[in-house]
C-alpha cells in the first residue's frame, strides 16, 4: 500500500509534517524487514491521523457543522469553556489537524463524530481499532508475522482511508469549484493557472492529498472538466517527489 498518495500535499506545521514523514518511514522500513507487527501499527497511526484530517478539512469548511458534532458528542462544559476556549473559537482558529487532540477524543468516538458529519458508516473502524489495540499491549508474542495475513489487514486499512477521503468528496470538490470560479484567470484554463490555483486556494489550505485531488478531478468550472489538468499537477508534483505516481 502506497500511504503517500493519502497524506496531504503540503502541510500547515512543521511538526506534522515531520510526524508523518516519521511515521510513513517507520511503516516502510518494517514491511521490508518483514516486521509486519510493527508496520501495521504505523499505518494505523496514519490512518487515525487521516481522521483528524477529515474532521479538521470540514472545519475549515463548514466551522458550524463541526461545532454541532462536537457539542452533539458532549465535548462541551457547563460554563461553554472546557479547554480555556469554546467550541467555536477551537474550531475556527485550528491552525493544523492535530488542534483536535485537545478534546482527548477516544478513536471509536471520534468516529462518531465524523458519522454525524458525513453521514457515513464508519462500523468497519471499530475491528481496525480493536486489532491495533492487540498489537499494541505487550503480549510476549508477535501477533503478525504473515505476509499474507499482514496484507489482508492492509487492505482494510486502505478501505477505510479511502472511505474518510471519500466521506468528504463532494464537500471538497464544491469548494475547488467555487475557489475556481472566482479565479482571476480567465477561460479557457492553461495547465499553470490551474496548478497555480489549485496549490494556493485547494492543496495548501486544506492539506490535500494526491487523492483528494483525484476524488474531486472531474468537477467541471465554467464549460471546463479539470480531469485532465488535475492530471498534470498532480503528475508534476510527483516529479518533484511529492509522493509517488503509479499511474
Amino acid at each position: 500500500m502506497d500511504i503517500s498518495i493519502y497524506l496531504p500535499l503540503q502541510f500547515t506545521t512543521q511538526d506534522e509534517s515531520e510526524y508523518c514523514a516519521f511515521m510513513t518511514e517507520a511503516y516502510n522500513n518494517f514491511s521490508e524487514q518483514g516486521n509486519y507487527h510493527f508496520a501495521y501499527l504505523a499505518a494505523h497511526i496514519l490512518l487515525v491521523y487521516q481522521i483528524y484530517l477529515r474532521l479538521w478539512q470540514l472545519a475549515m469548511i463548514k466551522p458550524s457543522r463541526v461545532i454541532d458534532a462536537l457539542s452533539m458528542a458532549h465535548y462541551d462544559s457547563k460554563d461553554g469553556k472546557p479547554h480555556g476556549a469554546t467550541l467555536t473559537e477551537i474550531v475556527k482558529n485550528a491552525r493544523s489537524p492535530m488542534t483536535f487532540k485537545i478534546f482527548k477524543i477516544e478513536e471509536r468516538i471520534f468516529v462518531k463524530i465524523l458519522t454525524l458529519l458525513d453521514n457515513v458508516d464508519y462500523t468497519p473502524f471499530k475491528k481496525a481499532v480493536d486489532f491495533r489495540n492487540t498489537l499494541a499491549h505487550p503480549s510476549g508474542q508477535l501477533a503478525l508475522n504473515d505476509v499474507l495475513e499482514f496484507e489482508k489487514k492492509l487492505d482494510s486499512l486502505q478501505e477505510l482511508m479511502e472511505i474518510t477521503h471519500r466521506a468528504t468528496k463532494l464537500i471538497l470538490r464544491d469548494y475547488l469549484v467555487d475557489g475556481m470560479k472566482r479565479s482571476r484567470y480567465a477561460r479557457p484554463y492553461i495547465q499553470e493557472e490551474v496548478e497555480r490555483d489549485i496549490e494556493q486556494s485547494f492543496v495548501s489550505p486544506l492539506m490535500m492529498s494526491a487523492y483528494d485531488c483525484a476524488l474531486v478531478s472531474g468537477a467541471i468550472v465554467n464549460g471546463t472538466k479539470l480531469e485532465v489538468l488535475i492530471k498534470g499537477y498532480l503528475k508534476k508534483r510527483a516529479d518533484e517527489g511529492g509522493y509517488n505516481d503509479e499511474d
